[in-house]
């Protein structure tokens, strides 16, 4: 039998027990903690401030109850272990720990990472000491980017603690727990990590000592994805593997700052009437890379410095008839590869029949083109296209397609910035060339399927443009338009061509090959120099109409001999065409032709054409009066104005009276008497 007083003793024992068990439990080292980043880096200060820069304030200067990690400024800074995460600021004068993430773990321990340029946008910005509203994070996460925040000019560091409480009295315990076997260690015993370590304590929060960096931790994506889902931040990257299909109807939506890593050759087909939402925000952007590219969300395949991302890695994106995919605050890089077995679609951003937008983004470093177009429609607004292995856009379609480009930086794509080729319904302004190589041109060809109208920024490579019945093509102040060889814009019954500018803000009208205007836009240095009939022209057929007014056309007036026998830079056929203010010049033979229909030129300058400024091959006569020839003798006409040094006239021209000098560069009155 026991008595009471055995009984009190056991009872007493055994609480005694629990409570020794239970502190041992939550006090003792768990061995948890991964490093917070994902490669070895030199300690700047250990848990003790180095003898000589002791800063802190009180009766022990020297205390500094954490790990400084040399970072760098924006390095990923991760979750050392799994937990539930907030992030809030702390300025305080010269110090204080600026933007920080504070993650509570499981185990009742808590990891602070501070200094921070920026955190992930998923997490939770509060001060709350309350666990349940916190966001979760995974081991090896991304929680934010290093920096200096709340140090101002110092070197920039993560400032890395772990803790028994949560942000109340500071109970800091040292991952390593070196101080507790010495008294007043220095930096010694926090020699860079992985080279030359003196061990731990015996109550190491790490893993293993010396500390590792986390394994890469990475969300696998394959197959089809048959119901709506959502990408996350807190569980990206996200690796897309082979070829992952989203169903129809099913909306895939991915949150600010997820980034998602293709493997070799993968992809994402989005079947019709599905939807892809990649929203992201300014300072919490989504990316599409590499699975080799450890730029942006570290090693992912975790094999050091052994590959490298290139454009052309991974296939990309397939937007199928009937899907819809937008993308803001998006970066794509390294995309654009094909299936050579199956299909011919280069891009990153394939636009096979869907609608898509994009907006805010970059389009970046992508093999042959970033964005490619079979159908459907395309918006983009608002983002930069460069360094692509290609074109920016590539469009290539047989039914009416919308391609939409606005507000858009194009830099250092090693082709045409844009190919436009078939009934593209093309709306752009704004776009502006910010590259150290000259712009490549927005490349256009085939029909004009709807009104259109040219602004300046990129200049316009025009390869054969047909302007159908009933539509208009205004060109506006300040644009250029190149004519790949052979090039030429016809106009056919009741279409119009307005090219209407100022003085000030030309438009020209000239060879590919002419660097002087626009750059090098066929890219090939000084192997090239333009010549007259270096393309064909403008052809105005009957019931068509054109007005030039204070414009540049020179290097024009070959012509088809398969199909036409029409020279002049200028062919009017049946149309009605007005020139008044602008320069014909260098063209081969003529600089205007007249078949039928009618023309009036004025005020302009025709000069230094091969063969005729003005050739006329019928009456009524062409109204020409009022314009310069290239010299002030006028025009040569053999029996109106036989001492002419000007451009050839034909019969049936009305030439007087002429100006004495070019129009095009100043004011200048008529010819008295001529």
């Amino acid at each position: 039998m026991i008595n009471t007083v055995q009984k009190l003793f056991l009872l007493v024992f055994f609480v005694g027990v629990i409570i020794f068990v239970g502190f041992d439990l939550v006090f003792a080292a768990p061995r948890f903690l991964t490093l917070p980043f994902s490669q070895n880096l030199n300690v700047l200060q250990g848990w003790k401030y180095a003898p000589g820069s002791c800063v802190n304030p009180g009766p022990d200067p020297c205390k500094h109850e954490a790990i400084d990690y040399d970072t760098g400024v924006n390095r990923p800074i991760l979750a050392s272990a799994d937990g539930v995460a907030r992030t809030y600021s702390q300025y305080q004068n010269n110090y204080g720990y600026g933007e920080y993430v504070f993650i509570s773990h499981s185990n009742g321990y808590f990891t602070l990472y501070a200094h921070l340029n920026s955190v992930s946008s998923n997490i939770i910005y509060t001060n709350n000491p309350n666990t349940s509203l916190w966001t979760s994070v995974r081991r090896g996460g991304r929680v934010g980017l290093s920096g200096n925040s709340g140090i101002g000019n110092s070197p920039a560091h993560l400032h890395f603690e772990a803790r028994l409480d949560n942000y109340s009295t500071p109970d800091r315990r040292d991952p390593y727990n070196i101080y507790p076997i010495n008294p007043n260690p220095i930096n010694i015993y926090y020699p860079p990590n992985g080279s030359s370590f003196s061990g731990c304590g015996p109550d190491y929060f790490w893993t293993v000592c010396p500390p590792v960096t986390p394994p890469p931790f990475y969300t696998p994506v394959t197959g089809t994805i048959s119901q709506n889902t959502t990408w996350t931040n807190a569980n990206s990257p996200y690796v897309v593997r082979g070829g992952v299909t989203v169903s129809p109807g099913v909306t895939l939506t991915v949150e600010p700052g997820t980034i998602i890593k293709f493997d070799s050759s993968a992809s994402i087909s989005m079947s019709a009437s599905s939807t892809l939402n990649a929203t992201g925000l300014l300072r919490a952007k989504i990316y599409f890379t590499s699975f080799k590219d450890d730029s942006i969300g570290g090693d992912t395949n975790g094999d050091g410095n052994a590959t490298s991302p290139a454009p052309g890695d991974y296939y990309g994106f397939y937007f199928n008839a009937g899907s819809t995919g937008s993308f803001d605050n998006v970066v794509i890089k390294y995309g654009g590869n094909y299936d050579c077995c199956w299909n011919n679609y280069y891009g990153a951003i394939k636009v096979l029949g869907g609608n898509v937008s994009v907006k805010n983004s970059e389009l970046s470093k992508n093999s042959s083109q970033a964005v490619y177009v079979t159908g459907g429609s395309l918006f983009i607004d608002s983002s930069v296209a460069k360094d692509n292995v290609g074109y920016g856009i590539y469009a290539n379609v047989s039914n009416v397609t919308s391609v939409t480009v606005t507000n858009t930086s194009f830099s250092d794509n090693t082709r045409y910035d844009a190919y436009l080729n078939g009934p593209i319904d093309f709306v752009n302004s704004g776009n502006i060339y910010t590259g150290t190589s000259t712009s490549r041109g927005f490349y256009i060809n085939g029909d004009l399927s709807a009104d259109q109208i040219w602004n300046s920024g990129i200049p316009f490579v025009a390869q054969s443009v047909n302007l159908t019945t009933g539509k208009s093509l205004t060109i506006k102040p300040g644009v250029i338009v190149k004519f790949y060889a052979n090039g030429l814009i016809y106009l056919n019954g009741t279409s119009t061509l307005n090219a209407i500018s100022t003085s000030q803000n030309k438009i020209h009208f000239t060879s590919i090959k002419d660097d002087s205007i626009g750059g090098d836009t066929n890219g090939d240095g000084n192997a090239t120099s333009p010549a007259p009939g270096d393309y064909y022209g403008f052809y105005f057929n009957a019931g068509s109409t054109g007005s030039f007014d204070n414009v540049v056309i020179k290097y024009g007036g070959n012509y088809d001999c398969c199909w036409n026998n029409y020279y002049g830079a200028i062919k009017v056929l049946g149309g009605n065409v007005s020139v008044r203010n602008t320069r014909i010049a260098n063209n081969t033979p003529y600089g205007i032709y007249r078949d039928s229909g009618a023309i009036n030129v004025s005020y302009s300058a025709i000069y230094n054409n091969t063969s005729y400024g003005v050739y006329n091959i019928q009456s009524p006569s062409i109204n020409a009066q009022n314009n310069y020839w290239g010299d002030p003798s006028g025009p040569y006409h053999p029996t109106q104005n036989p001492s002419g040094r000007g451009d050839r006239v034909s019969d049936n021209v009305n030439f007087r009276p002429w100006l004495l000098a070019d129009p095009t560069v100043g004011q200048v009155g008529p010819c008295p008497g001529c």
